[in-house]
């Protein structure tokens, strides 16, 4: 029902703007509301995707520090047989 107010009001003003000028500030006007459509879209389906991830930022960071780099590794392991633990 929302978006068919939405729709309702849209076509209001822009059938009001028709009746008001000329064929090329028409085609203008058309155009603009074309560009808005298609940034709304992109907005919607960039939304879509980020909501539609599989993991979050703090998932990522979690599997981030619970496996350490290699070069990590390889550094604690040195620290570890120069101190005799190892």
């Amino acid at each position: 029902m929302k978006a068919r107010a939405k729709t309702a009001e849209s076509m209001k003003k822009i059938n009001k703007q028709l009746a008001r000028v000329d064929s090329s500030s028409t085609i203008a006007m058309l155009e603009r509301m074309k560009q808005k459509v298609l940034e709304e879209e992109s907005l919607a389906e960039a939304y879509g995707k980020v909501a539609s991830e599989t993991s979050t930022v703090d998932e990522k960071i979690e599997k981030a520090l619970a496996s350490p780099a290699p070069a990590a590794s390889d550094a604690l392991a040195e620290l570890k047989r120069k101190a005799g633990l190892l």
